[in-house]
């Protein structure tokens, strides 16, 4: 009875410790569930009470135009004592079709662990909002600015002149001669994954008010916002001097082979004009102006000579694998630091697979980012720690690992190799260490960790007491000869099941979801070491949980799809784990 005590006050103790940290999610926001198909719908993928993000995967937007994004922002509140902390990624999209149209997941790394956030439908009228741009109004620093007449070279005696417009001019044309908008790009053709620098100016030959009115929406190709000077300068072009804003500044990275249109912008110009057939009164006139639109030819990576390992990586880098510490006890929390330096899309680097020696029990990696990102391209580290823990004493080596990426500028692909690292393990202190990030980002470990020792506590107290009812059993029955030993599961799905949801990997999440899909059957069915039929059939006849057969069926069969479907979204994964959590939920191996 103590006992039970004890574990019951154990249990308290972690469930107010989970409630009391805040709950930790990752979805998506609208400004509305309904729109005009000329609207402009503000989406938010938010994250709530996570302090390390890393690995933002921008969704693919299949059916919708990015006028803008993404654009990060944080907020904290605190009410009634308890702080909540947000972390958003926001887009302004603008529909291609209309209808009921999918706005897709994505997923990012928090904590060092993967989240993913299930897709949501947005219904499209098919008829223009009688009040354009009341949808969704968008952020006053991306999609709006206001050029004032007196900022920015406002000191120049050549801007302070007021132009005249005589009678047979027309207006429109006049503020036209004396504004454009200049679109530059860092490159007129790249390859697919290759990254572009695109910058749109507005140039005025004279003082003015000019507002955006529409940002440039692109397709085919992420978009990463890139902060700039709002301050007006000085600029000759063409022979002239101008007053030069910049009205948007992108990093443009082509998913697709093909032409990549530069859509232009559009900005309202409002220019006081002296009439010198009306006595030379002052007079103010609007007028809208665009940049023509443009390309760039986005070129397919080649097909020859590609790697194996190659994962749609450009730049150029460099590598470097090094063991973080050595001569330490075996079974004692060890890791493998593998650096990847350069200039490209370094946060679109995966961990590189590592072959690891049987000796050896090895976690998912942890990635550090050292990103300058006000550089074009960006340039930088990205470190993963490859946490693992050596079974016995000797020398654990780790063979060269690969690392494949396109190189832009030579136009070709490129393979860094490491050198094999080796590690020394001495005798073992007795004790065995798991492997937890030191800084206490992986507060999921030290739960599994957690709940390993209470399940392993509830463990013990139930087979004393069954052990304790067998013997007063055997007491009254006379002896029989004991039936062969059933194999007994080892798994803890609790455990199991947090554990795939830190699985990056594409192949290998889908490969451990079958995994513990077998072994939640083979546990109820008593059924063990056979192929999956002859399991599912087991299944199928058994008394409790055969109507779970078809569902289980199902999910097997998805998860050998998924694994050779690279192209599968966030959202695939998302609806694996649901159905994962229902089938052991409904077979009393997690809890409800």
């Amino acid at each position: 009875m103590k006992l039970r005590r004890l574990l019951y006050f154990n249990l308290l103790l972690l469930l107010s410790a989970v409630n009391t940290s805040g709950q930790v999610s990752f979805s998506i926001q609208t400004s509305s569930p309904e729109i005009y198909k000329n609207d402009v719908l503000q989406v938010a993928y938010v994250v709530t009470n996570v302090e390390d993000i890393s690995n933002f995967v921008p969704p693919v937007f299949k059916s919708w135009n990015v006028a803008a994004g993404p654009m990060e922002s944080q907020e904290t509140s605190v009410i009634n004592g308890k702080s909540t902390s947000k972390r958003s990624f926001v887009y302004m999209l603008v529909p291609q079709k209309t209808g009921m149209v999918a706005l897709p997941g994505a997923s990012l790394t928090a904590n060092n662990h993967t989240l993913v956030c299930k897709p949501v439908t947005i219904n499209v009228l098919n008829k223009n909002n009688p009040v354009p741009g009341q949808m969704a109004p968008p952020p006053p620093s991306t999609l709006q600015s206001l050029f004032d007449p007196q900022e920015g070279g406002g000191s120049d005696e050549h801007f302070g002149k007021i132009p005249e417009l005589r009678e047979h001019e027309d207006a429109s044309e006049k503020i036209k001669e004396l504004s454009f908008i200049k679109v530059t790009s860092s490159k007129s053709s790249c390859y697919v994954g290759e990254p572009v620098l695109l910058t749109y100016k507005l140039y005025r030959a004279t003082r003015s008010r000019a507002v955006i009115e529409r940002q440039p929406a692109f397709t085919g190709c992420s978009v990463k916002e890139i902060t700039f000077d709002e301050q007006s300068t000085v600029e000759q072009y063409q022979g002239h001097r101008y007053i030069v804003n910049i009205i948007r500044k992108v990093q443009l990275q082509p998913l697709q082979s093909g032409t990549l249109k530069l859509n232009s912008a559009t900005v309202l110009n409002e220019i006081t004009f002296l009439l010198p057939h009306k006595k030379y009164n002052e007079e103010k006139f609007k007028a809208l102006i665009q940049n023509k639109p443009g390309s760039i030819e986005v070129m397919p990576l080649p097909k020859q000579h590609k790697p194996e390992d190659f994962s749609g990586v450009t730049g150029s880098f460099t590598i470097k694998a090094k063991a973080k510490e050595n001569n330490i006890p075996a079974q004692e929390n060890n890791s493998l630091l593998l650096t990847i330096s350069g200039k490209g899309n370094l946060t679109d680097i995966k961990p590189p697979a590592v072959k690891w020696p049987d000796s050896t029990e090895h976690f998912e990696a942890v990635t550090e980012d050292n990103i300058n990102q006000t550089l074009f391209p960006t340039e930088g580290t990205r470190t993963f720690a490859y946490h693992f823990v050596a079974n016995k004493e000797g020398e654990v080596i780790i063979p060269p690992i690969r690392f494949s990426y396109f190189n832009v500028e030579k136009e070709k692909y490129e393979t860094l190799t490491t050198e094999s690292v080796r590690f020394q393990f001495t005798k073992p202190s007795g004790k065995k260490h798991y492997a937890v990030k030191e800084d206490g980002g992986s507060f999921r470990y030290g739960w599994v960790v957690l709940l390993a020792l209470i399940a392993g506590g509830l463990g013990w107290y139930y087979y004393k007491q069954h052990t304790a009812a067998m013997a007063a059993a055997k007491a009254k029955t006379p002896a029989t000869p004991p039936a062969p030993a059933a194999p007994q599961p080892t798994v803890n799905f609790m455990i199991a099941f947090e554990m795939l949801l830190q699985i990056e990997d594409h192949h290998l999440f889908f490969n451990k979801s079958k995994e513990i899909l077998e072994q939640a059957i083979s546990t109820k069915t008593n059924t063990w070491q056979v192929p999956f039929g002859v399991l599912l059939q087991a299944l199928v006849h058994h008394s409790e949980y055969g109507h779970m057969a078809e569902a289980c069926k199902q999910l097997h069969e998805e998860c050998d799809v998924a694994m050779y479907s690279p192209g599968m979204d966030s959202s695939d994964r998302t609806l694996v784990l649901d159905k994962m959590k229902q089938l052991l939920q409904q077979f009393n191996l997690l809890p409800a």
